[in-house]
């Protein structure tokens, strides 16, 4: 089982100020696609497209348990339209999300996005996932 703080390992910056640019949820397939661009800057270059670098990505959980959105924190309406940055990490990480969420079987694990823009989290639980650059 491959979980997304393992796929965080991997990267240069984690998913930490990747961009969300769309998710597919297939309910019958029990998946989700999420398309992103990853950030994979350096800071301490001196180089503005070297530091604000991003690359575009896909991650794929499969044997999705759950998707739960919170709502946005002001209406999508009220902004312009842009890909909203995000941040991973492990639901038992947080004080205490504030929906109920489901328990999950050992061969599963269940993570948080939190989006920056939107001031609101996405919880999920899924039993693998796998990552690709596009």
């Amino acid at each position: 089982m491959t979980t997304l703080d393992d796929i965080d390992q991997t990267l240069p910056n984690g998913f930490h100020d990747a961009t969300l640019i769309a998710v597919a949820l297939d309910f019958a397939k029990h998946e989700a696609r999420l398309k992103l661009d990853i950030w994979v800057g350096n800071l301490d270059s001196s180089d503005d497209t070297v530091r604000e670098a991003h690359r575009p990505a896909e991650v794929v959980l499969t044997g999705l348990l759950y998707w739960v959105s919170e709502p946005p924190e002001s209406s999508l309406s009220d902004e312009e339209p842009s890909a909203p940055r995000i941040d991973t990490g492990k639901i038992e990480e947080l004080p205490s999300p504030p929906t109920k969420l489901p328990s999950i079987p050992s061969d599963a694990f269940r993570n948080y996005i939190y989006v920056f823009d939107w001031n609101s989290f996405i919880y999920l639980a899924a039993r693998d996932a796998s990552f690709s650059w596009l």
